[in-house]
């Protein structure tokens, strides 16, 4: 599977990446929202996860950017904030994980955002 994720923190973004890879993924990482949409406009993603506290242009907007350029690859937000669930809901994401977060949690977000998209298709 093919993940985009979207994280200014290098810590954590390191930490996903060599779980993702473990797992067999490929992992491509953005570290603002402006990359993240060239990112999106270029290439095609499995999955995407998401941090909100992003230098600039946060995780909302985003995701509202995304979405309105039609791309429909499944969310799951990685955050420290205490999210609005109705108002991410309403932007198609899949799952929250609140960090920090470990493998097993990262995993089972992944499965269910991934058995989610295949009953949608």
């Amino acid at each position: 599977m093919r993940v985009l994720q979207i994280e200014d923190d290098s810590t954590t973004a390191s930490s996903v990446e060599m779980i993702l890879q473990a797992e067999g993924h490929i992992c491509d990482t953005a570290r603002s929202g402006e990359i993240a949409l060239e990112l999106t406009r270029t290439s095609e993603y499995d999955l995407i996860l998401l941090d909100i506290g992003l230098p600039g242009m946060d995780g909302y907007e985003v995701l509202n950017q995304i979405r309105r350029a039609g791309v429909t690859t499944p969310v799951i937000i990685q955050s420290g904030l205490v999210l609005l669930k109705n108002k991410v809901k309403d932007l198609g994401v899949t799952d929250c994980l609140l960090k920090p977060f470990g493998r097993r949690d990262l995993s089972e977000s992944i499965e269910l955002a991934v058995h989610d998209n295949g009953n949608q298709r």
